[in-house]
């Protein structure tokens, strides 16, 4: 059984002999996401068993900073538990595989929500349902120190049972000084149509 390497990772692959990648579910440009099927979860009911595994993309131009973003991304996510937030679970590597693993999520994303709906509006309560439950999302970010930087609808789930969920903490900044201070020349201007 051959070991998966970073540059050959896809639906499949057994990360950790832990992992088994099952479905691509989106592309980023610092990573790849899949549904895996987590073996250590075998003995929990069938919609247990999976969790979404962020893969830091292969490369070696600034690995060093991409691996730093993938663990700060980690623990900004990580310090917060709440209803609207996406819950993470671990970071690992296994060889030159960078990866953490989150909860799995079965929905839609605000964006094709938004884009199915046109040309009609969404409705009222609707909207103002998800706004409220962005907007205590972000709240509690921001009482922890942690700042989003780029949230946007591609960033927001609607799950099938209708809660909502922030994703992709790619570009936050955390709560520590150094980390804003190392950051602040180097920061993503993330979606510019969303930054203003």
């Amino acid at each position: 059984d051959e070991r998966p390497t970073a540059s050959r990772i896809g639906v499949g692959c057994v990360i950790r002999d832990r992992y088994v990648l099952e479905e691509r579910l989106g592309i980023g440009g610092k990573g790849t996401v899949f549904k895996a099927l987590d073996r250590y979860r075998s003995d929990l009911p069938e919609e247990d068993r999976y969790v979404a595994i962020k893969i830091l993309h292969p490369t070696e131009d600034n690995r060093g900073y991409l691996v730093a973003d993938l663990r700060r991304e980690f623990y900004c996510a990580q310090t917060l538990s709440h209803e609207s937030v996406v819950n993470v679970y671990q970071l690992d590597r296994d060889g030159d595989i960078d990866f953490f693993t989150m909860e799995l999520l079965e929905g839609e994303l605000l964006s094709s929500v938004m884009t199915r709906l046109q040309p009609l509006p969404m409705p009222r309560a609707r909207a103002w349902s998800i706004i409220r439950d962005i907007g205590g999302g972000l709240a509690h970010a921001h009482s922890r120190n942690v700042i989003h930087a780029d949230l946007k609808p591609h960033n927001i789930m609607i799950t099938h049972s209708g809660e909502v969920r922030i994703l992709d903490f790619s570009n936050a900044v955390g709560n520590l000084a150094e980390d804003i201070a190392q950051r602040r020349n180097t920061l993503s201007p993330g979606t510019l149509s969303y930054a203003y």
